[in-house]
């Protein structure tokens, strides 16, 4: 495969997996708001929202670091990806311990503090996810990402459709981003692990350091 040929394959990839993101929740944000109503729809998009910020530092940059570097140097792939999911870990552990400290000083119902938990869980599967897809990136195999997020789409798609269907009610809108990102997520494990590289989980704080450094401008 020609250079050209490559770089058009993976720009096609890309541009499918977001069309397939802006369809999808052009599709979802009307038919939840008129499930839901004025008020439940506003203590949708507080969840979303507040959850949203916060697991913003859960991302950091690392996964653009990642795919400039093992671009670069392709036997490096295990042991940026080990690091950069042990890294991930420590600080999703550090923002659930952070959002539980908040809840105790809002003055929430028990029904949006459930739902705020089932959103971090469903975000830090997210970002998890983030990191096998900047593997394929880096191996410039862009169609895993795209399945990726078709798949994690459409299943959304249709698990919220469900819902609406049969009234299921108001959790269940966010267990389905869960389970879609869950899903997501163990695809990424799955193509990684028998396509390109297993993590190699051997800490490296020097990596660790150049990482953050690194990424957190990103």
């Amino acid at each position: 495969m020609t250079i050209i040929t490559r770089i058009a394959k993976n720009s096609v990839m890309v541009i499918l997996a977001n069309i397939s993101t802006i369809i999808t929740s052009l599709i979802l944000l009307p038919i939840i708001a008129r499930y839901l109503g004025p008020n439940l729809f506003g203590d949708y998009a507080f969840v979303k929202n507040f959850t949203s910020f916060l697991l913003l530092l859960n991302f950091l940059g690392i996964q653009d670091i990642m795919i400039r570097e093992i671009a670069k140097n392709k036997t490096i792939a295990d042991k940026y990806l080990g690091n950069a999911l042990l890294i991930r870990s420590l600080i999703s552990s550090l923002l659930i311990l952070i959002i539980i400290s908040l809840i105790k000083f809002l003055n929430l119902s028990p029904l949006v503090v459930t739902a705020i938990y089932i959103t971090v869980f469903a975000e830090i599967f997210a970002a998890y996810s983030i990191l096998f897809v900047s593997i394929f990136k880096s191996f410039e195999r862009m169609e895993y990402e795209a399945l990726l997020g078709f798949s994690s789409n459409m299943l959304l798609l249709i698990i919220v459709i469900a819902v609406i269907y049969f009234d299921i009610g108001f959790l269940w809108l966010f267990i389905a981003a869960g389970v879609a990102n869950l899903v997501q997520l163990l695809l990424g494990i799955y193509f990684c692990s028998n396509k390109f590289v297993r993590p190699m989980f051997q800490i490296n704080f020097e990596l660790w350091k150049y990482l953050i450094k690194e990424g957190i401008f990103l």
